[in-house]
């Protein structure tokens, strides 16, 4: 029940768009080929899975993390199309959020847990799962001789995302299935209380926006689902704040041209 309410929260804080409003529901149809990619591609970027944890490990040889990440993604592209088909409001970010979860290993491994259980608010329906493993190798090679932490990151994510629509007068529903894969080097100085980072890499997503109606939502195809795959390097700076078992962090990433500001607050053990 417990998990259950802290799911819920994460939705009303900000997972469902702030466009899920009864008076600003979006309409999508007559997309023309350029408008599915460019709402793809940024719902794609925006609902990957981003752990916020430094590079170094939680633990010399054991640890555990537990905490709540919400992230906001520019929406400027999303807007574009928006206003192209009669939305009258602006979407300033599209947000996201995951319950996640860690466990750090001997050697430097860590794995990182994202997760939302299936929730549904006002007629949006959301769910996610997301996993990260981490390698700190300077826990492993140089670890007296180096100032710094580095770190290997290799990450997967799947997201759904569905809400009802009319579509040419009959009660549709739209759904973006998105799966996200990532490849990152993270840095960061070995600092007391406060550790900063940067990261890069490269990230992919791999995407499908379908409806159930009859009739099609695209222009330029007659079949109701359309995918869209695309690749983009990411760079990403952020910074972790602990004391004690308190962790806080805030990082801001770069990647399909977009910017995306996350925040996490949690326990570290």
């Amino acid at each position: 029940m417990r998990l259950r309410l802290w799911s819920v929260g994460i939705l009303l804080l900000g997972l469902v768009p702030s466009f899920a409003r009864a008076d600003n529901t979006p309409t999508l149809t007559n997309l023309t080929q350029s408008e599915a990619d460019t709402i793809a591609k940024n719902f794609g970027n925006a609902i990957v899975f981003r752990s916020l944890e430094p590079p170094s490990a939680n633990g010399k040889i054991w640890g555990f993390g537990l905490g709540l990440v919400f992230d906001a993604t520019s929406a400027g592209h999303v807007n574009e199309v928006l206003r192209a088909h009669g939305n009258s409001q602006d979407i300033s970010a599209l947000p996201a959020g995951d319950i996640v979860g860690t466990v750090q290993l001997p050697l430097g491994i860590a794995a990182e847990i994202g997760f939302l259980p299936r929730v549904s608010i006002k007629g949006f329906s959301a769910v996610r799962t997301g996993f990260n493993a981490k390698w700190t190798f300077t826990d492993v090679f140089f670890h007296d001789r180096l100032p710094f932490n580095a770190a290997l990151r290799m990450g997967y994510g799947k997201n759904e995302f569905k809400y009802g629509q009319t579509t040419s007068g009959v009660a549709d529903t739209v759904e973006f299935d998105s799966k996200a894969f990532r490849t990152e080097l993270a840095l960061s100085p070995r600092l007391p209380l406060i550790e900063p980072y940067l990261g890069f890499g490269l990230i992919s997503t791999s995407s499908t926006l379908k409806n159930t109606a009859t009739a099609s939502i695209y222009n330029f195809t007659t079949a109701n689902s359309y995918d869209y795959s695309k690749s983009s390097f990411l760079f990403n700076l952020g910074f972790e704040f602990r004391l004690l078992v308190l962790a806080a962090s805030a990082q801001v990433e770069w990647a399909f041209g977009e910017t995306t500001g996350s925040a996490k607050l949690g326990l570290k053990f």
